[in-house]
């Protein structure tokens, strides 16, 4: 049915499939996810800005998800936040009304639920607000099963929570297997996507949907994996695998549309 994928504001997220936000994290050491973007939109037709979260790409490009801004006419850009609802000295603050999304989106299926924001003009890189490296082609094949995961976001922190975190937090989660993820989510996802277990309490919920999933790399620089996507909505505590926007697969299309990286 057209009703079961839903994603609506962070106030409103008892629908079946729902946008992302964090439960069970711990307070992030301000500033130390300095590619961590917070996003308020607003969406035609409706009166309440959502908030959801992003990730700097480069100097001017915010990826996040394709259902964030599908809808969206405006959005406030907020880099070097701790405290998003605060103006901090560290914060840079732009309107953007410049969206991409994937035409591949489906918010039936969800699929290919990625995008970008461009800004209008370029951040300036500080000790606060710093771009995410992107995955090497190479990680396309790669199995990240029973890897740790970090997951950022301003998401509000319990079903009972109306209104988004005042302060960043941060989730470690395992990478779950593919076919766990499948079953779940009754064949639904598939190879462009990456999943988090949601055991121990901990999942995303809505508010950190089109935030960053980071796994580190042999050198042990953070390298940003997915993008968070949808959990399932009988409440957010109910241990569902949490599915990302697996980044490696989109390494053509964020070339194509940024020039990030090279594409052979």
């Amino acid at each position: 049915a057209s009703n079961d994928f839903v994603f609506e504001s962070p106030k409103h997220f008892k629908e079946t499939y729902h946008s992302p936000r964090i439960i069970g994290g711990d307070e992030a050491i301000p500033h130390s996810f300095p590619y961590q973007v917070g996003l308020h939109l607003k969406i035609y037709g409706q009166d309440e800005k959502i908030f959801c979260g992003g990730s700097l790409l480069n100097e001017v490009f915010v990826a996040t998800a394709a259902h964030c801004i599908a809808s969206a006419y405006e959005a406030e850009v907020i880099l070097g936040a701790h405290k998003v609802l605060d103006f901090e000295p560290t914060q840079q603050r732009f309107t953007s009304i410049k969206f991409i999304v994937h035409r591949g989106w489906n918010q039936y299926t969800l699929a290919d639920d990625i995008g970008l924001v461009r800004l209008p003009r370029p951040a300036n890189y500080t000790s606060t607000v710093q771009p995410i490296l992107l995955p090497p082609l190479s990680d396309e094949d790669k199995s990240f099963s029973f890897k740790t995961a970090t997951i950022t976001g301003w998401g509000v922190t319990s079903d009972s929570a109306t209104s988004i975190s005042p302060i960043l937090r941060r989730m470690e989660s395992k990478v779950t297997l593919p076919l766990i993820c499948k079953l779940f989510y009754f064949g639904q996802t598939g190879p462009n996507q990456i999943c988090v277990d949601g055991y121990h309490g901990r999942s995303i919920c809505s508010g950190d949907s089109g935030g960053p999933l980071v796994i580190p790399n042999e050198d042990g620089e953070l390298v940003q994996q997915g993008i968070a996507s949808f959990g399932i909505g009988f409440g957010c505590e109910k241990k569902w695998p949490q599915v990302f926007t697996r980044l490696s697969q989109y390494r053509k299309w964020i070339y194509e549309h940024t020039g990030i990286g090279t594409y052979p």
